[in-house]
C-alpha cells in the first residue's frame, strides 16, 4: 500500500489569486496589487471557484458586506458574514472560502502590513487591532455603514487611479 503525501496548505501570494480563485478570470488589477486591492464583490462572486480548499495568503484582508451573505474560515472556525459586517484575517492564517450568495455586495481588501511603516502613522497589527491576532475575533458588526461604504470608495477610487505618487493616501484612509 503506497502512503499518500501530505498536500501542504498553499500560501499565495496576490499574483496567485487569480489562479487559485477564478477559472480562468482575471480580475482587473492596478500597479500596487501586490502591496494594495480593494474591489467590489458584486464585480468578482460569479468568477469564483467554490468552495475554495484552505489556504493562506501573503497579505492582510478585510471583506465588509453591505448585503447578503458569506461563508469564511479563520482557521478551522466557519464564520458567517452578514450586512454591515466585516471579516478580517492577518497574513499567514489558513482560511477558506465556503458560500457566496448570489445577492452579495460590499468589499474585499488585501494589503501589506508594511505600507503602514512608509506613512505618517505606525501601526502595530497586534497592539493596536485585536481582529488581526491569531485568536482575536475575525467580525466587526458596525454601526455607522455609511461611513465606512464612504471610506471604501475612496480607497477603491484611489486604487483604480493607480498612481504611485498617491499611494501613501491608502494607508491613511485604511487606518
Amino acid at each position: 500500500m503506497t502512503k499518500k503525501k501530505d498536500t501542504p496548505i498553499p500560501i499565495l501570494k496576490p499574483s496567485q489569486f487569480d489562479d487559485y480563485l477564478f477559472a480562468g478570470w482575471k480580475a482587473p488589477i492596478s500597479g500596487f496589487y501586490d502591496r494594495f486591492h480593494v474591489s467590489r464583490i458584486e464585480d468578482y462572486k460569479n468568477h469564483l471557484t467554490l468552495p475554495l480548499l484552505p489556504h493562506r495568503r501573503s497579505v492582510c484582508f478585510f471583506v465588509f458586506l453591505t448585503q447578503g451573505k458569506v461563508i469564511r474560515s479563520k482557521g478551522l472556525t466557519n464564520y458567517e458574514i452578514t450586512p454591515d459586517s466585516f471579516f478580517f484575517l492577518a497574513a499567514d492564517q489558513i482560511t477558506s472560502l465556503e458560500y457566496v450568495s448570489a445577492d452579495a455586495e460590499g468589499f474585499y481588501c488585501h494589503f501589506l502590513p508594511d505600507i503602514f511603516n512608509q506613512s505618517a502613522i505606525k501601526i502595530d497589527f497586534e497592539n493596536d487591532f485585536s481582529f488581526f491576532q491569531l485568536t482575536g475575533e475575525p467580525l466587526l458588526k458596525v454601526s455607522d455603514k455609511e461611513r465606512f461604504v464612504q471610506l471604501l470608495h475612496i480607497l477603491e477610487n484611489e486604487n483604480y487611479k493607480n498612481q504611485e505618487e498617491r499611494f501613501g493616501l491608502i494607508p491613511l484612509y485604511l487606518h
